[in-house]
């Protein structure tokens, strides 16, 4: 099978948790013998890989909707010169949706956040573009992958044409290397972290703020706070002088990123709104119990196993926190969480694409 994919990034020029979901994807999809050619933006490097076509952006100082135009004229000549060449079209994030919009031949979509996740996501001209351009890769796709079902009902919901169409398959996560791990820990404390990208909708300014309450109230007795993952420079610089007393470790390897969870006694992250939640799954995968949202997808993610909070409300997760780490089992429900966690393996997220793939390829218009 011959797939043209099309995303708005790949490793090492971007970084994060889609782009590394796009790589594996595509790397499991050529391990079962399918030729993929990856059609992606060039932002700040260029990478030299067999079957990948990366298109200069030039001026990258400009804003991201300029860009936009700039990759629909290289998608066109694309097409031009490559026409007949593949069987099936996988388009990624609004990138991909735009080349869904100018190109011909059967076409998968896979939007990564679902309609509603933000509030106030269509306050901007950006934002109100974007839905735009993917309400009509929507109506214009073949199949549409969501990636869990609680997104799946979210498109079905916003989008009604999309019914019939949609997908679900979940993201998958190396649950071989996220697993426990030997490390020293201090008996006499109990660490409770935060680990994902920093940003306001993940909840991390209402982990501190319950922290804060903690030791206010004098209840912090033995526990520890910290806090890892990446956020743009404006955004640390506000959250350092906002809450001098927080820790923050900053963006860390895949090796680091594992010795927290297997250090950590807690993993929270009471986000206001998720599609999915890649971190969630790795700590999972480590056996470390959770705390998070009470939202939709993180019950289906955790089947309902999971300690929940309401959303955006700091005193609660103040109290929820002492009364989480207090609790004689959470030993045995790090453990179930591993369990659950083995439902979302790479392999599986690898087939579901493909038999995704392989149906719409087949198929005669």
């Amino acid at each position: 099978m011959r797939v043209a994919w099309f995303c708005g990034g790949y490793p090492p020029d971007r970084t994060g948790g889609v782009p590394s979901i796009m790589k594996q994807l595509v790397e499991g999809l050529r391990a079962k013998g399918h030729e993929v050619t990856v059609i992606t933006p060039r932002f700040e490097r260029r990478i030299r890989e067999n079957g990948l076509v990366q298109f200069e952006l030039p001026l990258p100082h400009l804003h991201e909707n300029i860009h936009y135009g700039l990759w629909c004229l290289k998608v066109l000549h694309y097409f031009w010169k490559n026409r007949g060449k593949f069987d099936v079209h996988c388009g990624h994030m609004v990138w991909g949706f735009l080349a869904c919009l100018l190109g011909n031949g059967k076409w998968v979509v896979a939007p990564h956040v679902a309609t509603m996740v933000y509030q106030g996501w269509l306050e901007s001209f950006a934002h109100k573009l974007n839905y735009w351009i993917t309400r009509a890769a929507y109506r214009k796709a073949d199949r549409i992958i969501a990636i869990s079902d609680f997104m799946k009902q979210d498109l079905e919901t916003n989008f009604p044409f999309t019914q019939g169409k949609v997908q679900r398959v979940y993201y998958g996560v190396d649950t071989d290397f996220f697993k426990p791990v030997p490390v020293r820990k201090d008996p006499g404390k109990k660490r409770l972290l935060y680990l994902a990208r920093l940003r306001p909708e993940k909840g991390v300014e209402a982990v501190i703020k319950a922290f804060r309450l903690l030791e206010a109230r004098g209840l912090a007795n033995g526990l520890e706070l910290v806090i890892a993952g990446g956020c743009s420079a404006a955004y640390l610089e506000y959250l350092q002088r906002t809450y001098p007393e927080a820790r923050f470790l900053g963006s860390l390897s895949r090796e680091q990123t594992r010795e927290q969870y297997s250090q950590a006694s807690l993993y929270l992250i009471p986000s206001v709104g998720e599609s999915f939640c890649l971190s969630l799954v790795e700590a999972m995968g480590c056996e470390l119990p959770v705390l998070c949202s009470d939202l939709p997808i993180f019950r289906e993610i955790t089947q309902g196993k999971a300690f929940f909070v309401p959303p955006a409300n700091p005193e609660k997760l103040a109290e929820r926190m002492v009364e989480v780490v207090q609790r004689s089992d959470l030993e045995a429900r790090g453990k179930q969480m591993r369990e659950i966690a083995l439902n979302y393996q790479v392999e599986n997220n690898v087939t579901g694409y493909e038999r995704v793939l392989r149906e719409l390829a087949g198929e005669t218009k």
